[in-house]
Formats: C-alpha cells, sequence, structure tokens
C-alpha cells in the first residue's frame, strides 16, 4: 500500500528515558549489554562526597537496564575502580563489552581543593573486566596535562577511538580526532579535518554499525547552543555534516546521541527542560540524511599520463594496455570495460613502427565493484501534470529489503517499492531511501541515491541519468577510490624518478653472471660500455644511463639494431653513495661542452674550472670512486677531426683532475666523436644536445 504525504516539518518523537532523572543531570548514553550506560551527577546515598563549585555532585558512570524498563531510582554505577571521586565518563565500551574506555580528571587523588583544579584536565582511560568488576585502570599515552582529552566512542569493529580535544595544534575550541588500532597500540590522534571541525566546540561522537558518523557542535548551522549532526567518510573526505531536524535538535544545547543503522530509534542528551536529560526517539519518517547520485554503471573511464617523460613523438607513443585484451595509444585515452572485476593495466611507452615495448613507465590495479546503489526506474512516457510510476530497483547479494521511503523535490513524500508522481514542467530531485539488512551478520543500514528528473512541455521522453563511470579520469599520479572503484598504483617509473632513478638501456637479464667480454656481447659497439648489475631476480646487463628519457633512447635503438630483441629502457637506482652523488653533480651542472671549454675548443674556460673543482671535491669524498670521461660532438664535415676533438677535450679534463690531486689510476678517458648522438642533425638547439662531457662510474 502506498503511503503519500506533505514532508515531514518534524522527523522524530521524543520521549524523556524513564532511567532519566526529573531533578538531576544526566547525559552520554551508550549502549551496553542490553542497557545503557550513561552520566549523571545525581548523589549516592546519605553521603554527598565532594560537590563541584556549584554545589552538584561530580559525574559517576552509571548503568541502566533498559530491557526490564528501569526507572532512575533503579539505576547503578558501575562496579569496581571506574567512578573517582572527582568528574567520570563519558564512556564506550568494545563489542565484547569487556573493555570500557572513559574519561576522567588526570590527577584523582590528593588534596582535594589541589586536584579540584580547572588546570586538572581530563584525559581518556582504559580498563578490563573481571570477575563482574571493572579493574586494570591504564591511561591512554597521548593524555596530556597541557589539554582536555574526552568523550571516547570506539567503532564497532574496534579499529577506530575517537575523541573530543582542546589541543592547541586544532581548528578552534575543541576538535574531534581519532587513534587507529595498529600493531598492537593506538597510534598518534588524526584529526578530522575542517569539514567536520570548526573554530568552536565539536565533541561526542559516535559511529553506528552502518558507519555513520554523529556528533555535537555549537558553531555549524543549527538551532541553537549545541546541535546534533551527521557525516559520513566517502571515498577521500567528510560529506558536509547536515544538522538532524527537530525536536532532536532545540533551541538549547542537544548532545551525545547514539541510534541504530536505519536511526529510527535511539537515544540523545539535551538541556531544554532546565535540567539536563536524556531522551528516547523514534523516527516518524526518516531524514535524508545523505543521498549519492544514481550510478547506471561504472565501466567507463578515460586514462591521463602525468606527462613525466619527455619522449619523441615521431618515434615513440604512449601505450596503454587496459588488462581486458584491449588497448589505445595517446596521453589521453578511453576504455569500456565489459563489467565488474579486477584488471591489471600496463602504462607503456613503445615504438610506433615496431610496437615493441620501449619502456614500462607503469603498473595499476583497477577494481570495479558490482553496483551496490539503487536504482530509480520510471514508466514511459513522462508528460507534466501526469501520473508516473516510479520504481526501486535493488539487488545488493547478502542484503534483505526493509522498507523504501521516498523524497521529492516539491515538498511530497511516499513509501513503498513502487509509486506514483505528478511531474511539473522543469526539474524534479528524486530521492529513494532503503532500509536493508545484511543476512550473515543482521546489521542494518540506509542507502540512498538521488536522481534528477527533467520534463518539459509538451512531452519529451525521459532519459535515464547519465552514467556517473562514464568518463571518470584516472591519473597515473594519482589513485581514486570511489563509489565502488578502485584504482592503485602497483609501480610507478615517476615514483623511482622522485628516488633520484636514472634511465639505464638494459640489453639483457640472465640467471647466472655473465662475463661482459663474452661473445654474448660482440654486437655492442666499442662506444659502449657494458656494465653487469646483480638484481634480486640474477643479473641485467646495461650499456648506457641517461638522466634524460630522451637521451637513452639512441643507445637502444643500437642495441635493438645490434640483435638484442628484449633490449627496453629501465629505471635504475643507483646504490652506492659516489655513484648517486655523481649523478647529482651531472644534474646540477649539466653536460653541455660549451660548460667546460671555450667556444667548443679544447681550453678549459674560467667558468668551466669551478666546475670541475666541484667534481674534485667529490672525488676526494668519495675516495672508492672511479669515473670514465667521455666526450662527444655533433656529426661534422671531417669525422677524424671530429674524434681528435672529443679526445683532446676528454683527456684535457683528466689532467685537469690530475693536477688538481686526482690519481690517474682512477681515470680514463677517451673522445668518440660523433659516434653516439642523443639528438637529431636539425634543427641547430637540438644537434648542439650532441657536444657533451659525460661522467660514468667504473669498476
Amino acid at each position: 500500500m502506498m503511503f503519500k504525504l506533505s514532508a515531514q516539518t518534524e522527523n522524530y518523537v521524543i520521549t524523556r528515558a524513564s532511567f532519566s532523572s526529573p531533578k538531576y543531570d544526566e547525559f552520554s548514553p551508550v549502549y551496553y549489554r542490553g542497557g545503557v550506560v550513561f552520566c549523571s551527577n545525581r548523589p549516592q546515598g546519605v553521603f554527598h562526597g565532594y560537590s563541584s563549585p556549584d554545589n552538584k555532585s561530580f559525574f559517576k558512570i552509571y548503568y541502566a537496564d533498559t530491557i526490564r524498563g528501569s526507572q532512575w531510582q533503579d539505576s547503578r554505577t558501575l562496579a569496581g575502580q571506574i567512578n573517582s571521586n572527582l568528574n567520570n565518563g563519558p564512556a564506550t565500551f568494545s563489542r565484547k563489552g569487556d573493555t570500557i574506555y572513559f574519561s576522567r580528571n588526570l590527577v584523582i587523588n590528593g588534596n582535594f581543593r589541589d586536584i579540584n583544579d580547572k588546570g586538572n584536565k581530563l584525559g581518556l582511560f582504559f580498563a578490563v573486566l573481571r570477575n563482574g568488576e571493572w579493574t586494570d585502570i591504564h591511561e591512554m599515552r597521548f593524555n596530556d596535562a597541557s589539554w582536555n582529552v574526552t568523550t571516547p566512542y570506539l567503532s564497532p569493529d574496534g579499529s577506530r577511538l575517537y575523541f573530543a580535544s582542546d589541543k592547541t595544534e586544532g581548528y578552534g575550541g575543541s576538535d574531534l580526532y581519532y587513534s587507529e588500532w595498529k600493531n598492537g597500540y593506538w597510534n598518534n590522534p588524526v584529526n578530522l579535518g575542517n569539514v567536520v571541525n570548526t573554530g568552536g566546540n565539536e565533541a561526542y561522537p559516535f559511529v553506528n554499525d552502518a558507519g555513520d558518523l554523529f556528533f555535537s557542535s555549537d558553531s555549524l548551522p543549527g538551532k541553537g547552543g549545541k546541535d546534533i549532526f551527521f557525516t559520513r567518510f566517502t571515498d577521500t573526505t567528510w560529506v558536509e555534516p547536515v544538522n538532524l531536524n527537530g525536536p532532536v535538535n532545540s533551541p538549547g544545547n542537544d548532545f551525545g546521541f547514539i541510534c541504530d543503522g536505519m536511526i529510527s530509534k535511539g537515544y540523545f542528551s539535551s538541556d531544554r527542560n532546565g535540567t539536563l536529560d536524556i531522551y528516547t526517539f523514534r523516527t516518524i519518517y526518516p531524514q535524508f540524511l545523505y543521498c549519492e547520485p544514481e550510478q547506471v554503471n561504472k565501466y567507463c573511464f578515460s586514462f591521463a599520463d602525468d606527462a613525466l617523460i619527455d619522449i619523441d613523438p615521431i618515434s615513440l607513443q604512449f601505450t596503454w594496455e587496459f588488462g581486458d585484451g584491449k588497448k589505445a595509444a595517446g596521453y589521453i585515452v578511453q576504455n569500456c570495460y565489459p563489467g565488474a572485476g579486477t584488471y591489471q593495466i600496463k602504462q607503456l611507452i613503445t615504438d610506433k613502427k615496431t610496437g615493441r615495448t620501449v619502456f614500462e613507465k607503469g603498473l595499476f590495479e583497477l577494481i570495479i565493484e558490482e553496483n551496490k546503489l539503487p536504482r530509480i526506474a520510471l514508466s514511459e512516457p513522462v508528460l507534466p501534470g501526469k501520473d508516473v510510476k516510479l520504481s526501486a530497483d535493488i539487488t545488493i547479494p547478502g542484503n534483505d529489503i526493509l522498507s523504501y521511503f521516498w523524497e521529492f523535490s516539491d515538498n511530497t513524500t511516499s513509501r513503498g517499492p513502487s509509486v506514483n508522481h505528478v511531474f511539473g514542467e522543469g526539474e524534479t530531485a528524486v530521492k529513494l531511501l532503503a532500509n536493508m539488512k545484511e543476512s550473515s551478520t543482521g546489521v542494518t543500514r540506509q542507502v540512498c541515491v538521488e536522481k534528477i528528473v527533467r520534463v518539459s512541455a509538451p512531452s519529451v521522453k525521459n532519459k535515464d541519468a547519465q552514467p556517473v563511470g562514464n568518463g571518470i579520469p584516472l591519473n597515473s599520479s594519482t589513485g581514486l577510490r570511489r563509489n565502488g572503484v578502485t584504482f592503485e598504483k602497483i609501480y610507478s617509473a615517476a615514483d623511482e624518478m622522485a628516488s633520484k632513478a636514472v634511465f639505464a638501456v638494459q640489453v639483457l637479464q640472465s640467471a647466472k653472471p655473465i662475463s661482459v667480454n663474452s661473445e654474448t656481447f660482440k654486437n655492442i659497439a666499442p662506444e659502449y660500455i657494458v656494465k653487469r648489475i646483480p638484481t634480486n631476480k640474477g643479473y641485467t646487463y646495461i650499456i648506457d644511463e641517461q638522466s634524460d628519457f630522451r637521451n637513452a633512447y639512441p643507445s637502444y635503438k643500437e642495441a635493438v639494431a645490434g640483435g638484442f630483441k628484449e633490449a627496453k629502457i629501465i629505471t635504475f637506482i643507483p646504490s652506492d653513495t659516489g655513484e648517486m652523488e655523481l649523478w647529482n653533480y651531472k644534474k646540477t651542472y649539466g653536460t653541455s661542452t660549451e660548460l667546460f671549454f671555450v667556444n667548443n675548443g679544447t681550453t678549459i674556460s674560467q667558468k668551466g674550472m669551478p666546475v670541475l673543482d666541484r667534481l674534485v671535491l667529490l672525488m676526494k669524498r668519495n675516495p672508492g670512486l672511479k669515473i670514465h670521461i667521455a666526450a662527444y660532438t655533433e656529426t661534422g664535415s671531417s669525422a677524424y677531426t671530429s674524434l681528435q676533438l672529443s679526445e683532446k677535450q676528454a683527456q684535457n679534463i683528466a689532467d685537469y683532475l690530475v693536477q688538481n690531486g686526482i690519481s690517474r689510476s682512477r681515470l680514463t678517458a677517451k673522445g668518440y666523436g660523433g659516434a653516439r648522438l642523443i639528438a637529431p642533425e636539425f634543427p641547430e638547439s637540438e644537434r648542439l644536445r650532441n657536444r657533451r662531457i659525460d661522467f660514468i662510474k667504473t669498476n
């Protein structure tokens, strides 16, 4: 049967809890073993004990059996050492109920006048239940005598402890924090950030089984005093907090909210009637706190290269292998997957002519989950002023749908799996909320989606919501976790480049060592030095190392032409300190011949001497470092002249280093003329890149 009415001005019915006294203060309820634990300043017995400056007793932690309908006189303090002579609570419990986390003053022993002082801050403690009593009380390690740490709440899975603190590095007043349980202890607190926290005071966090966070704030837009707000963590951030409708929130102070996963019933604290009391609430009609845009599918994506590596677009291209048998080339590409699943995505640089992989730039994993949100189906056609049938399309394995609720932006609501609605011209926001229960655990939660329906006169065919998944941008330099889609980096050359990696031309790999002078490398041109480097899988053999990908590519082409079909460019991070410093030296000063010689001649220039002096200091600081000095030119009119010029340049630099204290046994020098070009002959700006002096670590 369909139920329809105008939008509710008040979503909840409230009643003062039977265990809340008419005279004293009670606040901050929490579920515990079929009942509720809360804080109260009601006196215990004939003797009141210590009292606060306003002549009220200090707060103690009480338990009320709500299953049996306890009256306030029946409530009792927790057994054991929990309650001190000063303020105690609020508290929170582990799922098993055998561990309690609670707040109280840091100092509880000593002269009452001394300990009953504003300087005696609140902190968090925990205790365990033994033989029906709470004992073994320990202080949390992040307490501090300079600020308050209070109002704890333990997430249902026990992985996070939320709390409030007025630490000075917060956003102002008290902020909400959480600490995660990892490796056997509670990690350093993390501020929830400025979406939740304000310049005022946020406190009293509560997380229900569905993962929804409720808290109080006196600065977010509300009805006055402290108000109760809702938020939820989605993907990478908290959603904008939503104020709970009246009469839960009032012009007074409202806080300490707890509820079930469907937010259908629970408790909260309020001083709206003069004393601080605990109220029960039940939902008349659910408040649509947070609705996600409807998803039709999420199988289409665009992939963007991070553009950190410069390539020659005439010979090379960026290529993506999508993990579903398809691939595409370009800086920005798109792919639509056949359905949900896990896909391994490769980001490559490939040869345009042969398709051969030159460089493996990145490896990523894309996980697409089945749609876990409802859909809203509409009958056709959708005409203004005519009844249109809307149906909930929900198939979420392992969950039972308990109820359906609808809300329209024209201030009407309905309930049921199918409803009728009359749309006017223009846009109408339709929200569908479903209460569901997970079959295996019994955990209840709410899911909500929103669809925009557009209608124009005289009639138009209603178009379903555009697929949110279409065109989701996945950038190779960042990850994504949103709406059932996870894009994670497994390997990225960009990370290694940030770690001072260089580009190396690998010609071969082997499980066992091969001599660099063996016949295996007979086709390597004599101007190359073969280096054997041990790896965790055996050995790799490289013939060139460059800080720029473009400079390494010509050596790769020569290796392929020499018969090394498995040749490719890899990233390589030098493990030797001296070699790392040598690379930093080259990246800092460059290798242009103009840096070292006058007019591309053989005389070392005045500006080149201090640069070579830096190399002298580097080698003296690393006495085990040996280097090969390699000089190159562009292709001139005479190959012999170019070779002679480069040979003289290499020898002159070696002589300079020897004259300044470097042993010649640590140096080799050779000129290669135009034998190893790294740039084309035209234009001139490119050709001049071939004039260079390289310093290479040798064994």
